[in-house]
């Protein structure tokens, strides 16, 4: 049965272990229930230790992390691809795509769940999200800025 209230968060891995365990840091502080996540990484044939380290990600954590390696390293766009057949199968109602690096608040997959539910007709959620370090926000310049809905 699908869930809702679930969010899957889809990541790809290039041989950058430092900004994507940012990242999953990051997803990992979240204020939303670990059982409403579901994070998938694929690690685009990743020549040094990122692959492995992955793993021990999804040995800790694993209700939350799944992790799939390609065996030759392929375009982002194909991966892409992939990771968006994995959500025909998912059980959830909502879902997230983050590049390695991207750090968000605690509270943004809460907030953002809020939102698409209160806004049933709402199909898609923009976030033009600030950087983060876990102690200053740094704003960013909006990308989009109309027929879009921007929190």
């Amino acid at each position: 049965m699908k869930n809702e209230a679930c969010t899957y968060i889809l990541i790809i891995a290039n041989n950058d272990l430092d900004k994507l365990r940012r990242t999953v840091d990051s997803l990992l502080k979240q204020t939303v229930e670990r059982e409403l996540l579901r994070i998938l990484i694929i690690d685009n044939a990743s020549q040094n230790d990122t692959y492995s380290r992955l793993i021990d990600y999804e040995i800790e954590y694993p209700e939350l992390i799944s992790v799939i390696r390609e065996k030759k390293p392929t375009t982002k766009g194909r991966l892409l691809k992939r990771m968006i057949r994995h959500l025909r199968y998912a059980e959830v109602g909502s879902s997230m795509i983050l590049e390695p690096g991207d750090i968000i608040c605690p509270d943004l997959i809460k907030n953002a769940n809020m939102i698409l539910r209160l806004k049933e007709s709402l199909g898609s959620l923009i976030y033009e999200t600030d950087i983060w370090d876990g102690q200053t926000i740094k704003s960013q310049t909006p990308i989009f800025t109309s027929n879009c809905v921007i929190t």
